[in-house]
């Protein structure tokens, strides 16, 4: 089974790379760990209108869901990643419930899947009222597998008031081991007039 606030069963030195994305873009697409995501974010969202706008966003440097004005759907974000050829791998992130989120009306879940049909519930966020906060963290060696999809989803409420949402941050999957299949971002270089080179892009985090 997966497990919620788990100790990691290696030291914490274990840490052969990293899928993360610190949303300090207005996009879907940031890369900001040592490892490419499989896919950027893919919304569902009736009010979409690409990553700046709608009930599925990225803004204030986080993914904020929501389901205001009501879609009569369940708005969702989904990214893939690989975890073959890992030996352990955990999911940690920060989440904030908006000041209105009323505790078990509103209601949103984090889901993993294998194949985008089965789909297995790692966390309910309507545990927790307006204003809470805090970081959660997820053993996923049940996981180790090619395209795995993590989803945050509304599935009830959401959808009265503009300080009604649910924001997550710093999504990060660390592994043990070499993961396959997998991108790795490559490092942007500007060069002065002297023949010197500067980093621009430590990471080679895609920002389009």
């Amino acid at each position: 089974l997966v497990q919620r606030a788990i100790e990691w069963s290696k030291s914490t030195a274990c840490n052969d790379g990293q899928y993360l994305d610190a949303f300090d873009t207005n996009a879907f697409d940031n890369n900001d760990g040592n490892i490419g995501w499989t896919s950027d974010w893919l919304d569902v969202d009736g009010n979409g209108l690409g990553a700046t706008l709608g009930s599925v966003q990225v803004a204030n440097g986080r993914l904020e869901l929501n389901d205001r004005p009501t879609t009569g759907g369940q708005p969702s974000a989904t990214r893939t990643l690989t975890l073959q050829g890992a030996s352990e791998a955990k999911l940690t992130f920060d989440y904030l419930l908006g000041p209105k989120a009323q505790q078990n009306s509103d209601k949103a879940v984090l889901e993993i899947s294998t194949d985008g049909s089965n789909w297995t519930e790692l966390e309910d966020f309507s545990q927790w009222k307006g204003n809470d906060s805090g970081s959660l963290e997820f053993d996923l060696v049940d996981y180790l597998v090619e395209g795995v999809q993590l989803r945050f989803r509304i599935v009830a409420g959401y959808d009265t008031d503009a300080d009604e949402y649910l924001a997550i941050d710093n999504v990060a999957v660390t592994v043990c081991g070499v993961v396959t299949g997998s991108t790795v971002p490559i490092a942007h270089w500007k060069f002065d007039d002297g023949g010197g080179s500067t980093a621009i892009d430590s990471v080679g985090g895609h920002h389009g």
